[in-house]
């Protein structure tokens, strides 16, 4: 079996209902907490922070069976969160499983198995996105923004305090299916670089370019 032919995980479960959502989401924290088959984490993109995030869809989930506008709007936004944080997690499984079935089918993510070259339509990685922007927040914050390309599910930022040339130096803050967000934990005075990238169901697009910001 071909690179392009390698089984792949299902990361889109916007079809799913909230009780069988909440149900997936849970089933794939008890397959994957713990289990060092998958390597480790990102902080970002982690069976714990799943777990903390389903915590929070139970309660949005049924405060918003009332129709109250405030806790739909929660609730909504609760499960976007959530969704960033599966698609960190899968991106992150396949890669590290390397398209080996077995080890895939025990992630509690549904797998794609392809069934001939010509039997779908081909997906492709985001375009690398250009024109990005970094700021200075409140505080120590920094703030950004992404302009997303066609095909992107959500974005991923890196940084580093030390030599942006060596690729060991980069941390990753974070996925964010906003495109935009605020990041924390910086220093005042330190210089940091930042790269992102845009991610969606067929891999991730090139980085963009770095930028070098001095936090306030």
């Amino acid at each position: 079996m071909t690179a392009a032919m390698l089984a792949s995980l299902v990361l889109n479960y916007d079809h799913l209902s909230d009780p069988k959502y909440l149900l997936k989401v849970g089933v794939i924290i008890q397959a994957t907490k713990g289990n060092p088959e998958f390597g480790v984490f990102p902080e970002h993109g982690s069976p714990e922070k799943l777990e903390e995030k389903y915590n929070q869809l139970k309660i949005a989930f049924e405060g918003a069976q009332d129709k109250s506008r405030s806790m739909i709007k929660l609730r909504n936004a609760t499960r976007k969160e959530t969704d960033g944080i599966l698609y960190t997690m899968g991106h992150h499984i396949q890669s590290h499983c390397q398209g080996n079935e077995e080890s895939l089918r025990k992630s509690g993510y549904e797998l794609r198995i392809p069934r001939g070259a010509g039997s779908a339509r081909t997906l492709h990685p985001p375009a690398q996105p250009s024109g990005w922007v970094v700021e200075q927040g409140a505080s120590t914050q920094l703030k950004f923004k992404v302009p997303p390309t066609r095909g992107a599910v959500f974005c991923e930022i890196w940084c580093t305090e030390g030599d942006p040339s060596i690729e060991e130096n980069w941390q990753y803050k974070g996925g964010f299916p906003e495109f935009e967000g605020v990041l924390t934990g910086f220093k005042t005075g330190a210089r940091y670089s930042l790269r992102a990238r845009l991610v969606g169901k067929a891999g991730a697009s090139d980085w963009t370019n770095t930028i070098s910001i001095v936090v306030e």
